[in-house]
């Protein structure tokens, strides 16, 4: 059997180490153009972009010391003695603790490393190219890569959309900044590391989305500019300028960031059973409640949140029970009123500045980023709301099987799913460690972020690019640069990617449908089974073509983690698709 596997970031490698474990005569095929690590994790990029797990729950195979573990044993001497790594990489590896968030070239030495503890076989190659088409004859899949062609039996797509290609706005967008001289930087993977340096000081910079994208895009200021951190009386972050600053207008949709990750108190391994949050649970609490899937889960993971909440704050008093406090939450399914706890204000935690009508918003966003930022320090079992919602990402696998149960997630669940919780969830889970946030504020007070309060806008008006609020029309900002500060969409469609586009254009991918009261919406999604088989364009599986990758959120749920100590999704997703391959074999 001939296996082609196609991207050898995380997902890539733990197909192959399933496939060498269970099909050890298998010939199989690794492509990727950026080799081991893939495009994300390459060892030759900045040291100041980070990963957003601690180095403590980073582990690709279960049977390899995880990150941490790895830097304190073998780095070294592997960086060393591994040619395709600069030895400026041991420099990532001083001063790192189990909790700290490691680079993402340490990583990528790090997939390197687990790729040579795999059994050495003639059977397994890797090919550095892009793969750029896709064929099926007579049974077999023929693949396209530079000027060579190989066919296959199975084909295992573990690659992202790779870069977005250009629609509506962002073409719009991009064609009046070529006709004006000027710079738009698109979404993508990874910016340009120089272009940076070729804006002059002092000139406006439009940065549009303040999610994960957007502080790679600050550290790379940061890094150009040389400016110094240092805490005042207050301990308040402060920033001493270098000269060399641009003026940097940000903002976004929501007009703030993200809450800050919390520091890490969990050690290795965050999963954690729920006492409220099950499949089972979801069942009977809608039954029982005669409510739908979807609103027992919310209100069951709400009560998770608030249980883990409330006992911080009983901790901090001394001198109650926390043991039958939980006791009698659990029995109630709510706080007991006895012991005189304000409740959780869902409505503000998700809507932080919702009661802020006064022009000065940017003071208000400030005193929110000192305050949730000096929270997400206390750690994640010691501080207060960051130890409540921090409780969530204890319940991602939990989270995941209720996704794809087949009783509760029907189209209804996974529509309110994706267009609800999925939305809060990035605003309250899916933040930057507490440090970047507190860059962020010092930045504010200095006079060189300026935030735009929420419903950003960006137009392109007599030459220049302008930005605002609209809440405050009047109130723009022009430039000569914009960057889009978001991950390229994940919408099949949307791939510039020619192998992706072969494949829609073939009709071997389709779009995952759901049907809601009479309406069919399109998620972005292709259509896989629970083997990650795709169906075709005309509803058939095509049991050779797997696709496990990020294109599969909607079909799937938070698919782009990598592999973590104590969370076997990744693995669990990989022994399944090769189980299936095993079954077409025979």
């Amino acid at each position: 059997m001939k296996i082609a596997i196609i991207g050898a970031g995380p997902r890539g490698l733990l197909i192959v180490q399933q496939v060498l474990a269970q099909l050890p005569k298998a010939q199989v095929k690794l492509f990727d153009p950026f080799s081991i690590g893939g495009q994300t994790w390459q060892t030759a990029q900045p040291a100041n972009l980070i990963m957003n797990t601690p180095a403590e729950q980073v582990q690709e195979f279960d049977f390899v010391p995880n990150l941490f573990e790895w830097s304190q044993e073998q780095a070294e001497d592997f960086i060393k003695s591994e040619p395709s790594i600069s030895d400026d990489l041991l420099q990532d590896l001083r001063g790192l603790a189990g909790n700290d968030y490691p680079t993402r070239r340490l990583f990528g030495a790090y997939l390197k490393f687990c790729f040579q503890t795999l059994p050495v076989t003639k059977h397994l190659k890797v090919e550095k190219s892009l793969v750029s088409k896709i064929e099926q004859q007579d049974g077999q899949w023929w693949l396209s890569w530079e000027s060579y062609q190989e066919d296959f039996d199975q084909v295992v797509i573990t690659i992202s959309s790779g870069r977005e290609g250009l629609r509506d706005q962002t073409k719009a967008l991009f064609e009046g900044a070529q006709r004006n001289n000027l710079v738009y930087q698109v979404p993508s993977v990874q910016m340009p590391t120089g272009l940076i340096a070729t804006i002059p000081a002092s000139e406006n910079v439009i940065i549009r989305g303040l999610g994960l994208n957007f502080y790679d895009i600050l550290a790379q200021f940061l890094a150009h500019w040389q400016g110094s951190f240092y805490r005042n009386q207050e301990n308040l972050l402060q920033y001493q300028s270098s000269g060399k600053e641009q003026q940097l207008i940000v903002g976004s949709r929501s007009g703030l960031p993200h809450y800050p990750r919390p520091l890490n108190q969990d050690g290795s391994d965050s999963e954690r059973p729920g006492r409220f949050l099950s499949v089972e649970k979801v069942k009977r609490w809608a039954a029982a409640k005669g409510c739908s899937h979807y609103q027992a889960f919310n209100q069951l993971i709400r009560l998770e949140v608030e249980l883990s909440y409330y006992k911080r704050q009983l901790k901090m008093k001394g001198d109650v029970d926390c043991v039958q406090f939980e006791k009698d939450f659990v029995a109630q399914a709510g706080l007991p009123i006895e012991y005189n706890l304000s409740p959780l204000d869902w409505s503000a935690v998700l809507n932080p500045l919702q009661n802020v009508v006064d022009n000065n918003y940017q003071s208000h966003a400030l005193k929110w980023l000192d305050q949730v930022t000096a929270d997400a320090n206390r750690g994640s079992r010691n501080g207060f709301l960051l130890t409540g919602l921090d409780t969530i990402r204890g319940l991602y696998n939990t989270i995941r099987d209720i996704y794809i149960d087949p009783i509760i997630s029907d189209d209804n669940f996974k529509n309110q799913f994706l267009t609800d919780f999925a939305r809060h969830f990035t605003f309250l889970i899916s933040g930057a460690p507490s440090f970047r946030l507190e860059q962020l504020s010092a930045l504010i007070r200095a006079g060189v972020v300026e935030l735009l309060p929420p419903k950003m806008e960006v137009e392109l008006i007599s030459g220049q690019f302008q930005a605002f609020s609209s809440l405050t029309v009047n109130n723009k900002f022009s430039a000569n640069y914009l960057f889009e500060a978001r991950q390229p969409s994940r919408n099949l469609t949307d791939s510039d990617n020619p192998l992706i586009k072969n494949l829609l254009a073939k009709g071997w991918l389709t779009h995952r449908i759901l049907k809601v009261n009479d309406q069919k919406i399109a998620l972005a999604c292709p259509h896989i089974n629970e083997n990650y088989q795709v169906f075709n364009k005309d509803g058939q599986l095509v049991e050779s073509l797997f696709v496990f990758s990020q294109l599969n959120e909607g079909e799937r749920w938070l698919t782009n983690v990598c592999p973590r100590s104590g969370d076997d999704y990744a693995r669990r997703a990989a022994q399944k698709i090769v189980r299936a391959i095993q079954s077409n074999r025979s």
